[in-house]
Parts: structure tokens; sequence; C-alpha cells
């Protein structure tokens, strides 16, 4: 039921008031949703110790039989931020948006790779929204280790710094197979996608349920006086009108 003072107010400071109601909630769910569910990983790599990583793992399938190799990459170091597997092909890529910023990596990873090793890298775009609302972690591939990861993401669109929701580093093994390097996922795909569109689906449905409240407060007074018109018409006696209690009227 709708407050005895609310229509009182004039048109203007109805809106207002419905304005700032719906920018305050759509903040208040979009806060809560991303206190619920946490930000992605934000994984910063060198791209020394990359390479270094990927060779280590190479290394490792190399001499490992290929039914102990999942444990045997488990048990590398950089297994926590890096996930290895293994292919009987190349796996197929999107096309590559990140050319001039993977070559620079390619290069150091080239240096610490046999020279007849086959080797394809390639990353996807940034997300094209903020970094704290990707749906996985993302990768960071810097060529040291910054003082200031905010000089990092500011540079990531002119310099050299590789930001990319999917780093993917193929190595051929001399057996005929790859090795497929890509950063850790946390698995929380679904979460994040919720709490993405949380706060937009808020946003139209507060606005749809306050349009049809105020639709009813502001039409029902012309309801009324349409009514009251087509009575004097008919009985042409004396009609009286209901109260208008919103001023404008």
């Amino acid at each position: 039921m709708t407050p005895r003072w609310f229509p009182r107010l004039g048109l203007a400071s109805l809106l207002a008031i419905q304005i700032i109601f719906i920018v305050i909630t759509t903040f208040l769910v979009d806060w809560t949703s991303q206190t619920i569910v946490p930000m992605p990983d934000i994984i910063l790599m060198d791209r020394q110790w990359l390479a270094s990583a990927v060779r280590d793992a190479w290394d490792e399938a190399e001499r490992t039989p290929a039914p102990l190799r999942k444990a045997a990459f488990e048990k590398l170091s950089s297994s926590t931020v890096l996930d290895f597997e293994m292919s009987d092909r190349p796996v197929a890529t999107a096309e590559d948006g990140h050319f001039q910023k993977i070559e620079p990596l390619k290069a150091v990873l080239q240096q610490h790779m046999p020279a007849d090793a086959r080797l394809l890298i390639s990353a996807e775009g940034p997300p094209f929204f903020d970094f704290d609302r990707s749906l996985d972690s993302v990768a960071v591939v810097v060529s040291e280790i910054p003082f200031r990861m905010v000089d990092e993401l500011e540079d990531s669109g002119k310099g050299e710094v590789l930001i990319t929701p999917d780093l993917l580093i193929q190595v051929a093994l001399t057996d005929g197979g790859w090795l497929i390097v890509r950063q850790a996922m946390d698995g929380s795909v679904v979460p994040r996608l919720v709490r993405n569109f949380a706060a937009p689906a808020y946003f139209i449905v507060i606005i749809v349920v306050i349009s049809f409240l105020a639709s009813r407060v502001l039409l029902k007074p012309l309801l009324q006086l349409a009514a009251a018109a087509e009575r004097l018409g008919r009985e042409r006696s004396i009609t009286p009108i209901p109260e208008m209690r919103i001023p404008d009227y």
C-alpha cells in the first residue's frame, strides 16, 4: 500500500525519489554480490620465470611415461599458478589480438626451449569489463616484477605487458605429443556470471515495479476526473471530484 504522504509530493519530487532509490539499491545489490563472490585471481608472472616453468614441465614430460605425467606435473612448484596437460595435437585457438605483446614472450621461451622445439602461443584480449568482473583468473605477464602493480595495469594497452584471461602456450614433445600450458583457473565461472548479471537484472526489475506503482499513482486522479466528467455529461447534476492529492493536479 502506498504511504499517504507519497502521492502528496509533486511530480518532480516523485521522479527524484524514484531515481535516488534505484541508484542506491542497485549499488547495494552490486556491492553485496561483489562481497559474496570474490574477485578472480590476478596471476602475475615475469617472462623469465614463465619460460623456466614451461621448460621444467617440458623436461618432466620428456622423461616421464605418459600415464605418470599428470602426477608429475602436480609436483612442480609452478603448478599452483599454471595448469599443465597433454594433448595428441595442438589446441585450436581463436584469432590472436595480442601479436605484438606475445612476440617478446615467445622470444624468451625460444631461448629456454630446444632449438628445434615447435612452439605456439596465443592469448585472448583483456576482459571488456573491469578486471574484478572477469569470470576466471587473469594472467599478467611482464618483463620483470614491477614496484607498483597499478603501473602495469595502466600500461596494458600501450606497452609490452600482456594481460589475458586465457594464456595458452603449446610445446611439441619429441614423441609427437603436445604440452599445453595455461594459467590456473579457480572454477568459479558460474557464481561470477550470476554476480555480473545480478545488479543489471535487479535494475531492470526495480524500474518495472516502480514504473508500475508510479503510473497507478499518477493515473488514478486522471481516471477519477474522466469518470466525473462522464457522470456530469450523463446525469446533468453536481458531480463531486475526489481530492487531488498530487499538487500538480
